[in-house]
């Protein structure tokens, strides 16, 4: 009697902020930070979900592939093709080109011999965005390669059977219309908070922190705010970051949030966060009173000391010096008889921005604090 041919299987798990999914329930309920260990702990789940399907099916399990915090509207590494629609999203949505792709995707689409993939729904497989060629592309490379999908949640997938095809790409369809739907609520509703002087997400800063459990509500931290009212004295009294920065670094226990030492980069960000005077950045960029951080007596910093900080910022950004440029321009208007107009002076405040663009992105080779020419 012949043996009865194994069914060679492999696993795919995928977790991504943008699905409506485990990790990223637990991160809105613990933090930012609790983002990739809840990731982590939801790719186990999976991948524990479709170990016990396998089992119960009696598939030849040959491999296990997973793609942690990597969106299922992007393509398979090594099997991408021109697609705008994925254009269009990738910019909008995605800031980091390494999650361009999806590496271990690409690698089960190059391991040879497989029968089936078990997923525990077949949105981990992908979830394309509207108009997107992804699934069209993929369910081919699947027959293609005569390969089928297991879902926990759905059952047996056959890309070569019509009605699953169907079925399928329609249940996608709607799903991420539900998605973009859901987003755009999310959005309407962030902007609505932020216009109201409302916080939109958690705050971890120098001087406060969320409450926890209350989202619109804020505690001081009174050491640190004295740090804060220590910058702003001494930066309206003329003295320039750096030397703020020294000065916070020569007082024992005074550090920045992380416990690192200051640097002119962390005295800037002090000195440009309205909370400290009770006021926030609404969607237009108009500053309005917080109904979150302390306002009038209660606030760290006065309203109209902070406006003289920014009115400083504003100052110094648009000096600009005199240029070996400036000086070839005028000998040749000289040279033609034509009347010198002038050009950039020291003192002479002009609009085209700031004029050193390595400013605050350069670091001393010798301490790592950030280089900063001051006009």
């Amino acid at each position: 009697m012949e043996k009865a041919k194994s069914i060679r299987a492999v696993i795919y798990a995928r977790t991504s902020g943008d699905d409506n999914d485990l990790e990223s329930l637990k991160a809105k309920k613990e933090g930012r930070k609790s983002k990739r260990r809840a990731q982590s702990e939801s790719i186990a789940e999976q991948i524990k979900a479709c170990e016990e399907r396998s089992k119960k099916l009696g598939h030849d399990l040959i491999g296990t592939f997973q793609d942690p915090g990597v969106s299922g509207r992007t393509y398979p590494t090594g099997y991408e093709i021109p697609d705008l629609a994925f254009e269009d999203y990738f910019n909008a949505h995605i800031k980091r080109a390494g999650k361009r792709s999806r590496n271990d995707l690409g690698k089960l689409l190059d391991t040879k011999h497989i029968d089936v993939i078990i997923v525990r729904d077949i949105y981990r497989l992908l979830r394309p965005a509207f108009q997107s060629h992804l699934g069209n592309h993929l369910w081919q490379i699947l027959t293609r390669r005569k390969i089928k999908i297991h879902s926990i949640s759905d059952g047996d997938i056959d890309s070569s059977k019509f009605e699953d095809l169907m079925i399928t790409n329609l249940k996608l369809q709607i799903a991420d219309q539900a998605k973009r739907s859901e987003v755009e609520a999310s959005i309407r509703s962030l902007r609505k908070k932020k216009d109201a002087g409302e916080l939109a997400s958690g705050v971890k800063c120098f001087g406060f922190r969320s409450r926890k459990g209350e989202a619109q509500k804020v505690d001081p931290v009174p050491n640190e705010l004295q740090t804060v009212r220590l910058i702003f004295d001494r930066f309206l009294a003329g003295v320039d970051m750096t030397k703020i920065a020294r000065i916070l670094n020569d007082i024992d226990h005074v550090h920045t949030i992380s416990g690192k030492r200051w640097t002119v980069h962390q005295v800037r960000k002090v000195l440009l966060r309205p909370w400290y005077a009770g006021m926030m950045l609404n969607t237009r960029g108009e500053l309005i009173e917080s109904k979150v951080f302390p306002i009038g007596d209660k606030a760290i910093v006065k309203p109209d000391e902070f406006y003289r900080v920014m009115a400083q910022f504003d100052k110094r950004k648009k000096f600009e010096v005199r240029t070996e440029r400036d000086a070839e321009r005028e000998a040749k208007q000289a040279n033609e008889g034509k009347p010198n107009r002038g050009g950039s002076k020291l003192g002479v405040r002009h609009d085209r921005g700031p004029i050193h663009p390595f400013t605050g992105l350069l670091k001393c080779c010798c301490c790592g604090r950030h280089l900063y020419a001051m006009p």
